[in-house]
């Protein structure tokens, strides 16, 4: 649905990834289908595997609009950034000259 990304310290940054998933039911009793799925979304999506990276839900909540389930839930993880290593600072030359009189 939506993603937002803070500046933490140096070059860390948190993510939230927002989703509101749509579930259209076609069972003749909508609400009563609507809340028995929206139960087994907060059982199925409350943890979330992407690679090998395990990634908790948090804020779920649902509720049904026109008939439609609407189950709301955010992801939030931490980025650090790559950055391009800027090249080290060479010698420093300096010559000292005496002003003799």
């Amino acid at each position: 649905m939506s993603s937002e990304q803070d500046k933490e310290l140096n070059i860390r940054y948190k993510k939230n990834v927002f989703f509101d998933i749509h579930y259209f039911s076609d069972k003749e009793d909508i609400n009563s289908d609507c809340l028995n799925m929206a139960d087994k979304f907060y059982d199925l999506l409350e943890y979330v595997q992407v690679n090998d990276n395990l990634y908790r839900a948090t804020n779920m909540t649902h509720e049904v609009i026109d008939g439609v389930l609407h189950f709301f839930l955010q992801f939030n993880y931490k980025v650090i950034k790559e950055i391009e290593k800027a090249p080290k600072m060479n010698k420093l030359k300096q010559e000292v000259y005496l002003n003799a009189r």
